[in-house]
């Protein structure tokens, strides 16, 4: 499954997962920050991970997931021990400690 769908009002948005660069969670609801648009879903971040078939969509805090074919960069934090990803538009968010787990491998040259 390439694409979601979500109900807003009467309204069926089909919306491309590789389009998506970020999902934050906020009281009950979930912003989906897509290349074109911004939705806002009555759902939790929890139940819209578990409905995900996307292995690019992954947790890095416990309000927020991201797309990995966005990511630009991840800077890891030599004080705080935290990881800061900023996607391909320069959005910077904190990856936790907790969620550092979900960091691919990836082949890392030093």
């Amino acid at each position: 499954m390439d694409t979601i769908i979500i109900k807003i009002g009467k309204k069926y948005s089909f919306i491309k997962i590789n389009e998506i660069k970020w999902v934050e969670s906020d009281s009950g609801y979930i912003k989906i920050h897509s290349d074109n648009k911004s939705y806002i879903v009555r759902m939790t971040l929890q139940d819209f991970e578990s409905k995900l078939v996307s292995n690019n969509l992954i947790r890095i805090s416990r309000s927020k997931m991201i797309n990995m074919i966005k990511i630009k960069e991840v800077i890891d934090s030599e004080k705080s021990n935290d990881f800061t990803v900023v996607l391909n538009d320069n959005t910077a968010l904190k990856w936790g400690r907790r969620y550092r787990g979900n960091f691919p491998a990836l082949l890392i040259i030093k």
